[in-house]
């Protein structure tokens, strides 16, 4: 493979399609830079989940967190609010904790491609 400059790739959501996508890039996403931006931190297996409401199965065997779905890729625990698509921007606010006290902190990410993958809350 010829010498190039990694992507910046930014994955919006945490759910189904993230899952699928984060789990078949596999080691190539060592080939880019990929953040997976979610304000969830974790994969939920919904169809499970009726079986962990009812405690036949138990929560933790329904939930991966995304971290395990590739360490190739840095995650971002956060809540996407804009995209910019003209200058390649997403805006973002995550809440950080300091002891007993905590602030919504804003930030943005660039991006080269954007893949987004939010599904339904």
């Amino acid at each position: 493979r010829r010498s190039r400059e990694k992507r910046r790739i930014i994955i919006l959501g945490s759910g189904w399609g993230s899952a699928s996508l984060l789990k078949s890039l596999g080691s190539s996403a060592r080939d880019d830079e990929i953040t997976v931006i979610s304000p969830r931190n974790f994969f939920l297996f919904t169809p499970m989940l009726c079986g962990a409401a009812v405690g036949t199965v138990e929560y933790r065997s329904i939930t991966e967190p995304v971290r395990s779905l590739n360490r190739n890729v840095n995650y971002f625990e956060a809540t996407a609010t804009h995209i910019d698509i003209q200058r390649q921007k997403v805006m973002c606010e995550a809440v950080v904790c300091e002891g007993q006290s905590c602030a919504i902190s804003d930030f943005q990410v660039d991006y080269d491609i954007l893949v987004t993958a939010v599904g339904a809350t």
